[in-house]
């Protein structure tokens, strides 16, 4: 019986980014944004290799995903992976 790669266990045996095709890790970088992102079609992805990815393709057209072509929306996926937050602005004390 062959044994599983260490990685296996953590990230599992298949966890490739479909852009880069290079292994995913877990975790946050320095500022706190995830390394990767999952879209709604379960494909996973490097955070700014999908960014750099959508950015490309949406000259005015919803971003697909690069593999099955399911579409997703940029922020909204920020929004749910805590790389951007809503700040509400219009309930300010401060009036010009």
């Amino acid at each position: 019986m062959k044994k599983k790669p260490w990685w296996s266990n953590k990230w599992g045996s298949d966890a490739l980014c479909g852009i880069t095709h290079s292994r995913l890790r877990p975790g946050k970088n320095k500022h706190g944004i995830p390394l990767t992102i999952t879209l709604k079609c379960l494909h996973r992805f490097y955070t700014g290799a999908l960014l750099e990815w959508a950015n490309k393709c949406s000259s005015g057209e919803i971003p697909t995903c690069p593999l099955c072509r399911c579409s997703f929306n940029v922020l909204e996926i920020l929004i749910n992976s805590g790389s951007v937050q809503i700040i509400d602005i219009g309930s300010s004390s401060h009036r010009m």
